[in-house]
């Protein structure tokens, strides 16, 4: 169990970090809201029996899953096919609506998504951390513009090294562009070189941009993060405390300390032997 000690109150108490990550996952908004699963023919076909079936029709019902069973495996071909143009346009609504809501997230909004993935990773859930598109991309190293030459010119390689490269996989074949890459013409890493110093220059303009643009929808966030961990800390410690029936310790006034004057010790006189 991930835990750490808070020692604030006077007895440590030891805060369980996975409940800290659930509270915060259930109380932060979710900017792309909770979109519901993928339709197929066999749930949009019980959907519609259930919107069908007499009214106090419960699941716990006698032989209810029989006969649902027994409805759709002798589902008539033209019904079937209904249900199924029906699906795609109800999938391709959804991925329309989701799409619409994508492109009016900011850069907070991505900022919370990313923060919720890394929580939801870090309590065992699966999790895509999504990138803000209009983040500026950072500028490919001279390394890999020497990699992006060398499979653009793979000829050469394959003359030079024969069936070594020709036949090599994809780690055998980076080795040898490595090693290509320390003996390599002066001129091209100049050129390489030169292109990296202009792309840096310009990812930096961007971002500066970037981050004056955003400033106040990432501040936002960041606030709202912040305010979430906290309530989740408070609402831990007070479950604690509750359990263990000790009180809350009373967090005394701020009070002004009076500057205390430094002590000057005489300096110690040497005697001459």
């Amino acid at each position: 169990m991930n835990a750490r000690w808070f020692s604030s109150a006077k007895k440590p108490i030891k805060v369980d970090l996975e409940y800290i990550r659930r509270y915060q996952l259930k109380h932060l908004p979710e900017p792309l809201g909770s979109a519901p699963p993928k339709a197929t023919v066999y749930s949009h076909f019980c959907k519609k029996f259930w919107q069908t079936a007499p009214k106090g029709t419960a699941v716990t019902d006698a032989g209810i899953k029989n006969q649902i069973k027994e409805k759709w495996q002798s589902i008539d071909p033209a019904e079937k096919k209904q249900l199924e143009k029906e699906v795609e346009e109800l999938n391709a609504t959804a991925a329309k609506g989701k799409s619409d809501i994508v492109n009016k997230l900011s850069a907070g909004d991505y900022l919370l998504l990313q923060y919720r993935a890394r929580l939801s990773r870090a309590v065992g859930k699966r999790a895509v951390i999504q990138k803000d598109p209009t983040l500026p991309a950072r500028p490919s190293s001279v390394f890999s513009k020497f990699v992006k030459y060398s499979f653009d010119n793979e000829s050469d390689l394959i003359s030079k090294y024969g069936s070594a490269y020709r036949d090599a996989k994809v780690v055998e074949k980076m080795k040898i562009i490595a090693k290509e890459y320390k003996s390599a013409n002066s001129d091209l890493l100049k050129k390489f070189n030169d292109e990296y110093a202009k792309e840096k220059e310009e990812f930096v303009k961007q971002t500066e941009r970037y981050n004056k643009d955003n400033a106040a929808s990432v501040e936002k966030t960041q606030n709202l993060i912040a305010a979430v961990k906290k309530e989740a800390i408070a609402k831990y410690k007070a479950k604690v405390r509750k359990e263990t029936g000790e009180k809350p310790r009373k967090v005394k006034k701020a009070t002004t300390a009076k500057a205390k004057k430094p002590k000057i010790k005489p300096a110690k006189s040497s005697k001459n032997k």
